[in-house]
């Protein structure tokens, strides 16, 4: 599994159980689109604890946009 390793601990462990959920999602995921919900679903954990942390949240809102979300 990624381990998130930042100067926030707060935000650590909030990313790290946002990855170990999307990793267990896409492992049992049995379409494309189901992946992609599973990585949005992640990017937006973490955008959350990212603002929640006082930490830009700037690169989960371009992933969230790649992934073809507007939010």
């Amino acid at each position: 599994m990624s381990a998130h390793k930042t100067s926030n601990p707060a935000f650590d462990a909030a990313a790290n159980v946002a990855e170990a959920t999307r990793q267990s999602a896409v492992q049992s995921a049995s379409s494309q689109a189901a992946v992609v919900s599973a990585e949005q679903t992640y990017f937006r954990s973490v955008y959350k604890a990212a603002i929640a942390n006082s930490l830009s949240p700037s690169v989960f809102i371009e992933a969230l946009k790649s992934l073809g979300s507007q939010s």
